[in-house]
């Protein structure tokens, strides 16, 4: 995913509006449809690896530092690789189905904290989760399945 955004980074600029990050990945480079190019900005969204500013999308990591060879093509199937579970997705539904805030605000608040506390963004959910005195059922399993996978381990 960072190679992919990285990529149109370099590209575009630093600032990308909405409309250009969508219509390069489709119409311009042919890399996906118009519609999975829109699942792949909400995905680097929801991964905190993106922040959307008055209709710009911005980087949240250093984009410059990567390599890019030159001719990178990203996998069809970006967004299947390697995920057996949405653990970012699961927290997410859980506060905005347990509180009065939306989608885009609890994330907006997961990117502070995260900025803030300089942690994983999941871990930055389940931070604000506390904060605003919301329950997470299961909350010590997701504690684990984040921690193993930050230390790289799959043992359940």
């Amino acid at each position: 995913m960072k190679n992919v955004l990285a990529f149109l980074f370099q590209r575009g600029g630093k600032e990308i509006s909405r409309d250009d990050f969508i219509y390069t990945q489709s119409a311009d480079l042919d890399w996906y449809s118009s519609d999975y190019a829109k699942r792949v900005f909400e995905r680097a969204l929801e991964l905190g690896l993106v922040e959307v500013e008055d209709d710009s999308v911005k980087p949240r990591f250093d984009f410059k530092s990567i390599d890019i060879p030159m001719d990178f093509e990203p996998p069809k199937d970006l967004l299947d690789k390697g995920e057996k579970r949405d653990v970012f997705q699961e927290l997410l539904d859980q506060i905005s189905k347990k509180s009065e805030l939306s989608r885009q605000e609890i994330i907006s608040l997961a990117n502070n904290k995260q900025d803030e506390m300089n942690i994983e963004v999941r871990t930055a959910l389940l931070v604000v989760a506390q904060e605003k005195k919301i329950e997470i059922d299961g909350r010590e399993d997701y504690v684990d399945l984040i921690s193993k996978d930050i230390r790289g381990t799959d043992e359940e």
